[in-house]
């Protein structure tokens, strides 16, 4: 097959899951698929001047276009909803900025923004569409031209990937079954990983990522609170790793000192060395009120640690409560802090979780999987043509 060109558009410049899965895409379908890859992102915010997607393509070669565009999905408030409907000018703009542009495919990566809808149109070439996130579930987002848009703007998705069965379930009221595929989110195996040892004398737990409301660390706080102060157990330590929100670090902050855990929690911030840091760690924590899929679960996993997480969205799926790991019932730290306390009492069961955990993510959560699963949906669609 010739080289297939294909316009990646994606709806934030931040390094966070959806884009670090995204980028990993990216190169494998170069490398391995003859694909020629070009990345449409909106503008970088000065927030994000340090470290965005736009350096990380330039860093792998990759052709990078940035122009102002909005999502037609955010929390309702009515300078959103003014900003959204600016796309009406926007979206002309950027389509006459990038005429004579030729692609084979668009690839739309998240469900928060039309615009890829719309250069699709254009362009006249399918339109795959990464469904990524819940939106209203995780982050409370909403269709800020109502239902009806957001209903006639799916019908402008040639295939829907869905990265998990709770993605594909949520979505499935709004979009036909038969255009939603299943292919679960892969995490890159390099030749070598850090692999928890699980020898050190206090079990030592993580958190790994953004620092925010969606995730959920406070309720983290509240069982080690209940731990230390209640139950009288010590033994243990919590590290929090990840991009800080400013207002939602202070009230962390102000819960530690609070229940006076100072000794038993630290703020690591954003790191660039994770791999190293999880390789000291035992057991991952994943409290988001809707993990879509769950990447940092699956490293947690490869890099040999046991996980607990909320009984919500993919954890399910991918944890089979009882078998690689415990689910506990999302907004009850009671139910947590006795999951954390069955690890802390039990280390034997944190090296049996760990080794079934590293298993399942070797197996089934390959980033190579991924790609090849892409690869033949872009086939599917082309030989429609």
């Amino acid at each position: 097959m010739p080289k297939l060109r294909v316009l990646f558009v994606t709806h934030t410049v931040a390094m966070a899951g959806a884009n670090r899965s995204m980028l990993q895409l990216i190169t494998e379908l170069r490398d391995d698929f003859n694909v020629e890859p070009v990345v449409l992102m909106p503008k970088v915010p000065v927030y994000y001047a340090k470290w965005n997607l736009f350096k990380a393509c330039e860093q792998q070669n990759i052709e990078c276009l940035s122009y102002r565009f909005y999502w037609f999905k955010d929390k309702k408030r009515w300078f959103l909803f003014l900003l959204c409907l600016t796309n009406l000018f926007l979206f002309p703009y950027i389509s006459f900025k990038m005429r004579g542009k030729r692609f084979d495919l668009i690839h739309s990566n998240g469900s928060v923004f039309s615009l890829g809808a719309f250069l699709s149109r254009i362009k006249r070439c399918p339109h795959v569409w990464h469904l990524r996130e819940f939106g209203n579930l995780d982050y409370d987002l909403v269709p800020l031209m109502g239902k009806r848009y957001e209903h006639w703007v799916y019908k402008y998705g040639d295939v829907f990937v869905a990265i998990s069965k709770a993605i594909k379930t949520y979505y499935s009221n709004m979009i036909p079954s038969s255009k939603i595929v299943l292919v679960y989110n892969g995490i890159l195996l390099p030749d070598t990983v850090e692999i928890a040892m699980h020898q050190n004398m206090k079990v030592q737990f993580c958190i790994v990522g953004l620092l925010t409301e969606a995730k959920n660390q406070l309720e983290a706080i509240h069982a080690a609170n209940l731990l230390v102060n209640d139950w009288g157990i010590t033994s243990f330590h919590l590290s929090l790793i990840g991009y800080e929100d400013i207002l939602y670090k202070e009230k962390i902050c102000s819960c530690i000192k609070k229940y006076r855990l100072e000794n038993y929690i630290s703020l690591l911030g954003e790191r660039d060395n994770v791999g190293m840091l999880l390789a000291n760690e035992d057991v991952g924590l994943m409290l988001s009120q809707n993990e879509a899929f769950g990447r940092v679960t699956i490293e947690y996993m490869m890099h040999g640690l046991a996980v607990i997480a909320s009984d919500t969205g993919a954890n399910p799926e991918i944890l089979e409560n009882g078998k690689i790991g415990y689910l506990y019932h999302l907004g009850d730290y009671q139910d947590l802090a006795q999951k954390m306390r069955l690890l802390i009492e039990n280390k034997t069961k944190i090296i049996e979780f760990s080794e079934k955990g590293r298993a399942k993510a070797l197996n089934c959560f390959s980033s190579k999987q991924n790609t090849r699963g892409i690869w033949d949906i872009y086939k599917q669609l082309l030989e429609k043509l």
